[in-house]
């Protein structure tokens, strides 16, 4: 239960930063779509025209996690190891 609440938590966290990076992206003149975030800067000016710079921004990277598991490794050492205390 714990596990499906922190999931649900996660998945809303990284849709809200998703969100909030296109919102601040688009607002300073990027566009985003599929292929990525980018936009054309105007780095020179000259008779023939202006010069062009693209500009990329690396989208948002989901965050994800794994739930914590325990394991333990019975091998020979443990199985002498508990036969030692048997006598």
């Amino acid at each position: 239960m714990y596990q499906v609440v922190k999931d649900a938590q996660l998945a809303a966290e990284n849709k809200g930063m998703n969100d909030w990076q296109l919102q601040l992206v688009r607002e300073a003149g990027y566009s985003a779509d599929t292929s990525g975030i980018s936009r054309y800067e105007v780095v020179d000016s000259t008779i023939a025209g202006p010069k062009k710079k693209m500009q990329y921004v690396h989208r948002y990277q989901y965050f994800t996690t794994t739930a914590p598991g325990l394991s333990i490794q019975l091998d020979e050492t443990v199985g002498s190891c508990i036969h030692l205390f048997r006598n």
